[in-house]
């Protein structure tokens, strides 16, 4: 049986260590070596492919759903703004100290905001003190609860975004949009995936 106190450290690594790297660790399938039902979803994707898509493309079948999953969450009706959706991905991110994925999420967020990047640094230096509104606020809270915490939520903190004026149906969706960025960072930590050359960490300027 394992426990974590008697673990080894690994040699060469330091925990939230990410080495830039072009691919991920598994093999993947490149665009033009696609067939069958990859094809039809390298299409709906379009080009170039973001490296997290690349690492599922060894199962097309979930490549299939997991993308339609995403554009349902992040760009489907819901309470939820598409800069409250992006504020929430950064942030997961963030609190994940995901910092080469910052830039991708954060560079989505910055291009809802019309290319502001104003509320985008409020959030890297420092997201609990951002210009955000006091329903904004208790939903970060409960960011950060589901990704540093996520056994200590109880239905008071349900009843706490409610009294913040959350209904149910954002509470689902905001949610949602936690758990599925917390999925992917995971996926990517665990597949080796970096964010494209392009999404460099020299940003935000």
């Amino acid at each position: 049986m394992m426990h974590s106190d008697d673990s080894e450290a690994r040699p060469g690594r330091t925990p939230g260590n990410e080495s830039p790297h072009e691919t991920p660790w598994i093999e993947t399938v490149p665009e033009d070596e696609a067939d069958g039902e990859l094809v039809n979803c390298y299409r709906r994707l379009g080009h170039p492919i973001a490296h997290i898509l690349l690492s599922i493309s060894v199962n097309p079948a979930v490549l299939r759903t997991h993308y339609a999953l995403y554009r349902a969450i992040m760009f489907g009706p819901s309470p939820l703004t598409r800069t409250q959706r992006e504020v929430v991905a950064t942030v997961v991110s963030l609190l994940n100290q995901r910092h080469r994925r910052i830039h991708h999420h954060g560079e989505a967020l910055r291009q809802v905001q019309g290319g502001d990047p104003t509320l985008l640094r409020a959030l890297v230096d420092g997201f609990r003190s951002a210009p955000v509104s006091p329903a904004e606020r208790v939903m970060l809270q409960y960011v950060e609860w589901m990704t540093s915490e996520p056994r200590s939520i109880a239905e008071s903190d349900v009843r706490s975004l409610r009294v913040g004026g959350w209904d149910d149906r954002a509470i689902h969706d905001m949610s949602q949009v936690i758990s599925y960025f917390n999925y992917l960072n995971r996926l990517a930590d665990g597949l080796g995936v970096s964010p494209e050359a392009e999404w460099s960490p020299s940003w935000p300027d």
